[in-house]
């Protein structure tokens, strides 16, 4: 059975229809990715203001004795170590 030029001009139609949809889904995506790609950045650069809060020159002094156990931990799991007559207590 031979497809007629009307048939082909039917699909033909449907086909670019189909194609436009997909490019307008695309974009949409697109500009989803890009506006989560700068949210991402704004956030890793408030973490990275913060990490650098904490890490300034006043904690760059002495670490000897007592002191190292004032200092913030770099464990995830320990956030402070305070000496409490003569023991230590570990805040989670």
């Amino acid at each position: 059975m031979a497809t007629t030029l009307d048939e082909v001009w039917v699909l033909f139609r449907e086909t670019d229809r189909k194609f436009q949809d997909t490019n307008r889904r695309f974009q949409q995506t697109e500009k989803r990715l890009n506006t989560l790609s700068r949210q991402l950045g704004e956030q890793g650069n408030r973490l990275g203001d913060f990490v650098q809060a904490m890490g300034g020159p006043r904690q760059q002094a002495s670490l000897d004795g007592a002191d190292r156990l004032n200092a913030p931990l770099n464990n995830a799991t320990h956030a402070l170590a305070k000496t409490q007559h003569g023991h230590v207590q570990v805040s989670r």
